[in-house]
């Protein structure tokens, strides 16, 4: 017998002729090649689990959503916030080391915008990628009654592969926040508007529309349509409920690529913890968990 069939015992077998020091060799620019790669600065933004963990939670159904406070699915989330918050996230893609996500987020209310400030690194030793956002949100009022909020982000990306040097890409998304009744908020986002990447590429689009509906502080239920310019379109939606004010239940599904998210919040004074894991067809679960300190 020859190749790997020919030892039995891997004590006995050359270095060369080993199936577990092949795929050690090997795995690592293999995971590079089949997951890191085709989550570039420009796509890597539409990832469900960089929203945080309540809008993980949610399957990125967060568009229309008023008080999300990281606003990654839009900036205008942060036109509604009336209090200083910092946030912490991090997230694991697929429980692989090798795609570790984690960002810190500061949003300061300075009348008559809030101010938000995050940084955020993702990925290993081969493939690191380093982003920084400044953006802000507001409200304008319409009539006596209605108010219209906005919000615009700037995100600028450092990505360095190991060997082949680095690469730099900015984007800018803006957003609105439309106040149907007390009850209903459409929201609208498009995202990498006129900003060219990296070697001159254009950095992909995306054009998000949502609606919340929301009676009551503790029941909402949110729903987004979100395409790119390049790719499928894709409809979300989430649940969250809460039974009593200290904790919130949340769930979501999303169709393209196909997720399931589930996820769990708990308010403790000035501290909301939240975790959630989304579960992908192929690939399995993304574990996120966020904390916030609010004043």
């Amino acid at each position: 017998m020859h190749g790997r069939f020919r030892c039995l015992n891997r004590g006995t077998c050359p270095p060369e002729e080993t199936d577990l020091d092949s795929y050690r060799i090997l795995r690592r620019p293999l995971l590079l090649i089949l997951f890191v790669l085709p989550a570039l600065p420009a796509s890597t933004g539409a990832q469900v689990p960089f929203s945080g963990a309540r809008g993980a939670a949610l399957a990125g159904a967060t568009t229309g959503l008023p008080g999300d406070r990281r606003g990654h699915a839009n900036p205008a989330a942060w036109g509604h916030l009336q209090r200083w918050s910092v946030t912490a996230h991090g997230t694991q893609l697929y429980g692989l080391p090798e795609l570790r996500y984690a960002d810190l987020l500061l949003v300061a209310p300075f009348n008559p915008v809030r101010l938000a400030i995050a940084a955020s690194t993702f990925g290993f030793e081969l493939y690191r990628r380093h982003t920084l956002e400044i953006g802000f949100g507001g409200a304008a009022a319409v009539g006596s009654y209605r108010r219209i909020y906005y919000g615009v982000r700037s995100r600028w990306h450092l990505v360095t592969i190991r060997d082949y040097g680095r690469a730099a890409a900015g984007g800018l998304t803006v957003g609105l926040h439309l106040p149907v009744t007390p009850f209903i908020t459409l929201g609208v986002a498009a995202h990498n508007l006129a900003v060219r990447g990296a070697l001159g590429s254009e950095l992909p689009r995306r054009l998000s529309l949502g609606a919340s509906f929301s009676p009551s502080e503790r029941f909402a239920v949110t729903t987004d349509l979100s395409k790119e310019v390049r790719a499928p379109a894709s409809v979300s939606a989430g649940v969250e409920l809460s039974p009593v004010p200290e904790v919130a239940l949340r769930g979501g599904v999303a169709s393209s690529p196909p997720l399931l998210a589930t996820g769990l919040g708990l308010r403790l004074a000035r501290l909301d913890v939240d975790v959630s894991g989304v579960r992908h067809d192929v690939l399995g679960w993304t574990p996120s968990l966020s904390v916030a300190l609010t004043w």
